[in-house]
C-alpha cells in the first residue's frame, strides 16, 4: 500500500495535518454556517438595560458596607490632600467617636513661607477635611513635637518654637471638638527654655488631670528635662533633668514616649554624636509619684552605623522596645517594668533606618507594628505591617511597596486604632524624596467599641506662662473661625472613603459584562 502523503510529517507537528472542511461541507457545525448578526434587538437591549439598572439600584439603595464586606485588606495608598511635598508625618490621635485628629508641621504661605502647625481630621465616611493652619510663628519655626487627648476631651500640644539662634518649648491646648477653630486654642506659653537642636519633645498624661512634658534642652547641660502639671495644663513645674549626656558633643535624639492604660509613662531615646548617628538607646519609666523618673537604663550600644529610632509599647503587662541597630530592626522585652530585659532579637531580613516603628493594639488584643524598610536585590522599599502572635512577629505584608525612586521611599509611620477595629496609618517618604504625606487604612475583624461623643468645652481656657519672655508666636487672623467646626473644616471626599460600595461595583463589573455577552449570544441563536 502506498504511503500516505502525510506520513512523513513528524508526530510533534501532526496536529497541523487535520482537514478543515469548507463552508459547503454537510458536517460543518451550524455555528460556522450562520452569518453573525451584530444587531441587538429591542428585546435584548431591554434585558441588558433592565439587568444593569436592577444591579445598580440594589447596590445604591440596599448595600451597606460592613466589616465582612470590606475585608481585611488595606485601602489604596493616597496622598493626604492639602499639604506640601515637605510636610512631615502627622501625629494621629483617635477619639471614641470615629474621628482621627491629625496635626502636621508644614509650610504656611507662598512668599516667605513659615513652618507652622496644621490641623485636619479623618473618618471613614468623608475622608480628610481641609487643613487649617492653627499656629503660625511670627519668627523662627513652630515644629510640632507631641499631642495628647485627655479623658475630658481636651487636646494638648507641645512644640518647638524658634530656630538655631534660640528656641523654647511651647504648650497650647483646645477642646478636641473645636480643634479646627483657630481661636479655640489657648495662647501658646513657654514651658521650657534653652531647647536643643535636634529638637525633641513629647507630652503625655494619666487622664486624671496630670500631664508631663519631656524635652531636649541645655539648661544645665545637654540632656532630657521633664516638667509636670497637676491641673490639666493650667500651671507647670520648673524643668528638672532626667538624663544628661555629660558632653557638649552629644544630644538626646530621637525621643519617644508612651502612656499605658493605667496612666504610667515610659520613655526611650537615642543619643546622637557629632556624626548625627545615635550611639546608644536608653529607657526610663515614670515613678509612682508621677513627678520623677527612674534611673535611665541603657538598652543598646551602636553596632556599626547606629543604635537609633527606638519606640516602646506595653502589651499583656510586658514592655516591647523596637529600635534600629546595625541597619536592622531589633527588639528587647521586659516583664518587670524595665528592671531586666530579654536578649536582643533581630526581627526581619529587612534593612534600612526609615524612622521608628509604630505599634498599636486593637480591641481583640492583637498588637500591630508598622515600619519602613527595604528587602531583596534589587531592593523593594515599602511600608510594612506585622502582627505579634505566638511569641513572634508575622512575616511582614506590604501596604505600599516598590523600587526606590526620587519620590518613593516610605518612612516614619504613625498608626492609631480608631473605634477598636479600624487602623489608619500615615507616613512620609524619606526627606530626600519630598513627596508629601501618605495614608492607608484597614478594617479589622475585631469588636467595635461603643461610641462616645467628645465633651462640650468649658467656657474659657487659661494657662500660666513659665518663664515670662517674648513668645514670638501669633494666632493666625487670615482663617475664618467664627462658626462651627464644620465651617472651618470642609470634607474632602475620595473614591474609597466617600463611596465604599465602589469596590463591590468594580469587582462585579466583569460578571456584568459576561452576562451581557451571554444575553446577546442567546438572543442571536433564536
Amino acid at each position: 500500500m502506498p504511503a500516505s502523503k502525510h506520513a512523513s510529517i513528524p508526530l510533534k507537528h501532526a496536529y497541523f495535518a487535520c482537514r478543515i472542511p469548507d463552508a459547503s461541507s454537510p458536517s460543518l457545525p451550524r455555528l460556522f454556517m450562520r452569518k453573525p448578526n451584530l444587531f441587538i434587538s429591542k428585546k435584548n437591549l431591554f434585558r441588558i438595560i433592565f439587568t444593569l439598572g436592577l444591579f445598580f439600584f440594589l447596590i445604591l439603595n440596599f448595600y451597606t458596607p460592613s466589616l465582612a464586606d470590606q475585608g481585611p485588606g488595606w485601602s489604596p495608598p493616597l496622598r493626604i490632600p492639602g499639604f506640601s511635598e515637605e510636610a512631615k508625618t502627622p501625629i494621629l490621635i483617635a477619639d471614641q467617636n470615629r474621628t482621627v485628629h491629625a496635626f502636621v508641621s508644614d509650610w504656611v504661605g507662598d512668599e516667605n513661607p513659615q513652618l507652622g502647625i496644621y490641623y485636619t481630621q479623618w473618618n471613614q465616611e468623608y475622608g480628610w477635611t481641609s487643613p487649617v493652619d492653627i499656629l503660625i510663628p511670627s519668627r523662627g519655626q513652630a515644629r510640632l513635637k507631641g499631642a495628647f487627648l485627655d479623658q475630658t476631651g481636651m487636646m494638648h500640644l507641645v512644640f518647638f518654637g524658634g530656630d538655631e539662634g534660640g528656641a523654647q518649648i511651647y504648650y497650647t491646648r483646645a477642646p478636641a471638638v473645636e480643634a479646627g477653630q483657630v481661636r479655640s486654642w489657648s495662647n501658646p506659653v513657654i514651658v521650657g527654655e534653652k531647647a536643643l537642636i535636634p529638637d525633641e519633645a513629647a507630652i503625655g498624661g494619666d487622664g486624671k488631670g496630670n500631664l508631663f512634658i519631656i524635652f531636649a534642652g541645655r539648661i544645665s547641660g545637654h540632656g532630657l528635662y521633664a516638667i509636670y502639671s497637676n491641673d490639666v495644663g493650667d500651671t507647670w513645674s520648673l524643668p528638672e533633668p532626667i538624663f544628661l549626656t555629660n558632653s557638649q558633643e552629644q544630644w538626646p535624639s530621637p525621643l519617644y514616649t508612651y502612656v499605658d492604660q493605667s496612666g504610667d509613662g515610659y520613655a526611650v531615646w537615642g543619643v546622637a554624636g557629632k556624626s548625627g548617628n545615635s550611639l546608644a538607646v536608653y529607657f526610663t519609666k515614670q515613678n509612682p509619684d508621677g513627678m520623677t523618673w527612674s534611673e535611665p537604663n541603657q538598652l543598646a550600644q551602636a553596632i556599626g552605623r547606629e543604635a537609633d529610632t527606638p519606640t516602646i509599647i506595653k502589651y499583656n503587662d510586658e514592655l516591647f522596645v523596637i529600635y534600629h541597630n546595625d541597619n536592622t530592626l531589633r527588639m528587647r522585652r521586659s516583664k518587670d517594668e524595665g528592671v531586666t530585659w530579654t536578649p536582643v532579637v533581630r526581627l526581619f531580613p529587612y534593612v534600612g533606618s526609615n524612622g521608628p516603628a509604630s505599634m498599636v493594639i486593637d480591641s481583640s488584643n492583637t498588637m500591630h507594628m508598622f515600619f519602613g524598610q527595604r528587602v531583596g536585590n534589587p531592593a523593594t522599599h515599602g511600608m510594612w505591617h506585622s502582627t505579634w502572635g505566638g511569641g513572634s512577629w508575622t512575616y511582614p505584608e506590604g501596604i505600599d511597596t516598590g523600587l526606590s525612586s526620587e519620590t518613593f521611599d516610605p518612612s516614619f509611620p504613625h498608626a492609631v486604632v480608631s473605634q477598636g477595629n479600624t487602623i489608619p496609618v500615615a507616613w512620609m517618604h524619606d526627606p530626600a524624596q519630598r513627596n508629601g504625606i501618605w495614608f492607608s487604612y484597614t478594617n479589622l475583624d475585631s469588636p467595635q467599641l461603643p461610641l462616645k461623643p467628645l465633651p462640650i468645652p468649658p467656657a474659657s481656657l487659661t494657662a500660666t506662662q513659665f518663664p515670662t519672655s517674648d513668645q514670638g508666636l501669633k494666632i493666625p487672623t487670615s482663617v475664618n473661625n467664627s462658626g462651627l467646626i464644620t465651617q472651618d473644616l470642609e470634607p474632602i471626599k475620595n473614591l474609597t472613603a466617600s463611596q465604599p460600595y465602589m469596590p463591590l461595583v468594580l469587582g462585579a463589573l466583569p460578571i456584568i459584562i459576561l452576562l451581557v455577552i451571554i444575553i446577546i449570544i442567546r438572543g442571536q441563536r433564536r
